[in-house]
């Protein structure tokens, strides 16, 4: 495994709704390791965390960010931090395909993140433009139609190529979020670490299949108000007419690995 830097200073995130006491065992553990727990929003000075107002004061003060919940959680963080912050996602939810730790496992977690002993698995990200920039998509960008009568028509710029193609709404998706919503869409899983882009279109009334490209920039118009779905959580509209281009972010995200294995979200899913 390769050295990291030690890690001596952790911001937690906390997914929204999470019980007080989970949390609180949380936080506590990760004070009594040693280490400096900065808190974003919640307050858990009782523990021995120092809360933050702001995710910038906090991404200035912390070696890593502890993202405890599910995947929304970690998505939602990593949305909010918006650069190369490692973030170690500990699962308090269902499946957790994205997640690396359960709750029991933070002790040895910690243990080894001091001594510098984790992986850094880096992940692309998108970002999406209309008329302003919108937040970073670490699974993929979701264009949708707004309207529930006649099929728009949506035109796809993809380099030189352009293809046009009535259905109800189109997925571009990183590696990472092909077991997501492009995957129930009938999309192909991706390795995690292939540098591409999968384009999933949803119920199209031509033939038209998921296309796997090398990462550049995708112009999309629809000819009816469409709205614009960032990782499942985040909803921007788009006007008649008006595009969206989306295209590789500048920061990937980096997740915190103790182990390393490959396709280790394929696995999760089938396990």
């Amino acid at each position: 495994m390769v050295q990291q830097k030690p890690v001596h200073s952790v911001g937690v995130v906390l997914k929204e709704g999470l019980d007080r006491k989970t949390a609180a065992e949380i936080v506590r553990k990760i004070v009594n390791a040693g280490l400096q727990v900065y808190t974003l929003l919640a307050d858990f000075s009782s523990e021995g965390a120092i809360k933050l107002n702001d995710v910038n004061d906090l991404k200035s003060k912390v070696d890593i960010v502890v993202s405890v919940g599910g995947d929304g959680t970690l998505l939602r963080t990593l949305r909010f931090l918006k650069d190369e912050t490692p973030v170690l996602a500990v699962n308090v939810g269902h499946r957790g395909i994205l997640s690396e730790i359960r709750p029991e496992e933070i002790d040895e977690a910690l243990s080894k993140l001091k001594r510098g002993e984790y992986l850094l698995d880096k992940r692309m990200r998108l970002v999406a433009r209309t008329s302003i920039e919108l937040p970073p998509a670490t699974n993929e960008v979701y264009v949708i139609r707004r309207r529930h009568i006649g099929t728009p028509l949506f035109t796809l710029k993809l380099g030189e190529t352009q293809i046009s193609v009535r259905m109800d709404g189109v997925v571009v998706s990183t590696p990472t979020g092909s077991t997501g919503h492009a995957y129930s869409l009938k999309g192909p899983v991706l390795q995690e670490d292939l540098d591409g882009v999968l384009i999933v279109p949803a119920s199209p009334l031509q033939h038209m299949p998921p296309i796997v490209m090398r990462p550049q920039p995708i112009t999309i118009r629809v000819d009816q108000p469409a709205d614009v779905v960032v990782d499942g959580q985040e909803i921007f509209q788009l006007e008649d007419g008006e595009e969206v281009e989306i295209r590789r972010y500048k920061y990937d995200a980096n997740l915190v690995r103790l182990r390393c294995f490959a396709f280790k979200q394929l696995l999760k899913m089938i396990s």
